[in-house]
């Protein structure tokens, strides 16, 4: 998934029955750059709703272009990762909505869940 600079960074969450969308919970998020360390995102992480989450959009979290990669704990929940690719500020791209973000890491999600279950 393709995310700009300053961009809100969505995962989904469900439960460890790995189907049903884990609601009102408080995930532990850490997130790695290109090139740097595991850290906790600047920006807070908000409850959309139905399972999904986003990390608030925030300048020093995709700061870095290349790849971040996303891991959302939770003990009641199956893990979430996730990985983006941070374009350059200044790369022109079309509007991407939050709602093809959101479809995007529910086929993660499915692809994950087959190859553990």
């Amino acid at each position: 998934m393709e995310i700009q600079f300053g961009d809100s960074i969505p995962f989904s969450m469900v439960l460890n029955d790995a189907k049903t969308p884990a609601i009102g919970i408080s995930p532990d998020v850490r997130i790695i750059k290109e090139g740097g360390t595991v850290e906790v995102p600047f920006g807070m992480v908000n409850k959309l709703g139905l399972g999904f989450y986003a990390i608030a959009a925030n300048n020093k979290d995709t700061d870095t272009p290349g790849t971040l990669c996303l891991s959302a704990t939770h003990p009641d929940c199956v893990t979430s990762l996730l990985q983006f690719t941070i374009l350059p500020q200044d790369n022109p791209r079309d509007m991407r909505r939050t709602e093809k973000l959101l479809g995007n890491i529910i086929e993660q999600n499915d692809r994950l869940y087959e190859r553990n279950y």
